[in-house]
C-alpha cells in the first residue's frame, strides 16, 4: 500500500497561511477577550508551528533584517512571510506573538498550568532580572556584527527543541528552561528571550496598550495573576513586557484593565508604565 506524502503540510505557503490564520485569531481572541480561542492558538501553534514544522521568531531573523542582508524573497519566502507578520501584528497589539504564537512560550504556560508548585521572586529580583535579556540583546548583536557570524546567537532552546538537533550544551538549556518554567510563570519568556526581547522593544510603538482605566485598589488579584509581572497597581501596566494574554482583563472584578488606542489620553512618563488615571 502506497504511503501518503504529507510533506505539503510543511510547504511555504501553507506554512505562511497557518501563521496569518493564526495571528488573525490571536488578534480577535485578545480583543474580544475570549479564553477559550487562545487556548486553541496556543494548543496549534505547539503542535504546528513547534512540533510539526519548526516555525518560530528568533534572533536570526532580527540579525538578519539589520544586517541588511536577508534571504531573497525566491528562496526564502516564508522568512519574509515571518517578520512582516510578525512585525504588523506587534506594532498593532503589542507583544500577541509571545502571548499567543510563539510555540516555547505556549510549552512553558501549559508546563505552568500543569505544576501546581510555583516559585514567585521578590519584586526588586524580578525587576533586575527582566533586564538580562536587553542584555543579552546587546550582547549577542553586539558579537554578531563585530564577527559576522550568526551562530554566536545560537542559544536560544527552541530552536533546540523544535529542530531536534543541538549540543549537549544547548539540550541542557532546554531542560534549565523547561523545568523553571514549570514552577515560575514564562521563566525564559520573562528573564531570557532574545525574541522577547525584541518584540519588548517593538511594542513601545504599538497601537493599542491594555490600560488601567479609574483607581485600581490593593485586592492583588491581577499582579498576582499575570505572568509577566508586568501589572503593578501602583505604576500601571507595563507594557513592554505585557503579552496580552487577558488574565488581568479576566480577573478585575471591577473591570478596571481595557484595551485602549495608545495615543489617547497618554500619560507623560520616563518609564514603560502606562500611568493608572481616567482614560
Amino acid at each position: 500500500m502506497e504511503q501518503m506524502d504529507f510533506a505539503w503540510i510543511s510547504s511555504p505557503a501553507i506554512r505562511g497561511s497557518v501563521l496569518l490564520a493564526l495571528s488573525i485569531l490571536a488578534a480577535f481572541s485578545y480583543i474580544a477577550r475570549i479564553r477559550w480561542l487562545r487556548t486553541l492558538v496556543l494548543i496549534v501553534s505547539l503542535a504546528y508551528l513547534g512540533i510539526a514544522t519548526a516555525t518560530f521568531f528568533s534572533i536570526f531573523h532580527l540579525a538578519g533584517s539589520l544586517s541588511l542582508r536577508p534571504p531573497l524573497l525566491k528562496y526564502n519566502p516564508l522568512w519574509w512571510e515571518l517578520i512582516i507578520i510578525v512585525a504588523i501584528f506587534t506594532l498593532s497589539f503589542g507583544r500577541i506573538w509571545c502571548g499567543y504564537l510563539c510555540p516555547f512560550g505556549a510549552l512553558q504556560e501549559f508546563l505552568g498550568r500543569i505544576v501546581p508548585l510555583k516559585v514567585r521572586p521578590s519584586s526588586s529580583v524580578d525587576r533586575g532580572l527582566k533586564f538580562v535579556k536587553y542584555g543579552f540583546l546587546l550582547v549577542i548583536l553586539g558579537l554578531f556584527f563585530a564577527t559576522g557570524k550568526i551562530n554566536l546567537a545560537n542559544y536560544e532552546p527552541f530552536t533546540t527543541l523544535f529542530i531536534r538537533r543541538g549540543s549537549l550544551l544547548g539540550w541542557t538549556l532546554v531542560g534549565l528552561a523547561l523545568g523553571a518554567a514549570a514552577v515560575g510563570d514564562r521563566f525564559w519568556c520573562r528573564y531570557f528571550c532574545l525574541a522577547g526581547a525584541t518584540l519588548a522593544l517593538i511594542s513601545k510603538m504599538s497601537l493599542t496598550r491594555l490600560r488601567i482605566a479609574g483607581e485600581c485598589g490593593s485586592c492583588s488579584i491581577c499582579p498576582d495573576g499575570c505572568p509577566m509581572g508586568a501589572f503593578d497597581t501602583v505604576k500601571g501596566i507595563a507594557h513592554s513586557e505585557c503579552i496580552g494574554c487577558n488574565r488581568c482583563r479576566n480577573l478585575c472584578r471591577e473591570n478596571l484593565v481595557n484595551l485602549r488606542l495608545a495615543w489617547r489620553r497618554r500619560a507623560p512618563s520616563t518609564d514603560n508604565f502606562t500611568k493608572i488615571g481616567k482614560t
